[in-house]
């Protein structure tokens, strides 16, 4: 599955500096909390979801924002 980061960051203190936001990453369902991404260092790393928007959830975003 294709994967957006959006975000590299936890919370204030917690950056992940092995994900950039804006950048595609090939990825699959770990848990119900995390993705499984090969990351910018070229490990299999496991990240939150809240950090990544799938490309069919953005297609949806676009497609109802030019419907309303």
């Amino acid at each position: 599955m294709k994967l957006l980061c959006i975000k590299n960051t936890a919370n204030k203190k917690t950056i992940y500096k092995w994900i950039t936001p804006g950048k595609i990453y090939d990825g699959s369902d770990y848990s119900k909390t995390q993705y499984m991404i090969r990351d910018d260092n070229g490990e299999v790393s496991l990240y939150p979801k809240k950090n990544f928007q799938t490309i069919e959830e953005i297609r949806d975003e676009k497609i109802t924002n030019i419907l309303n």
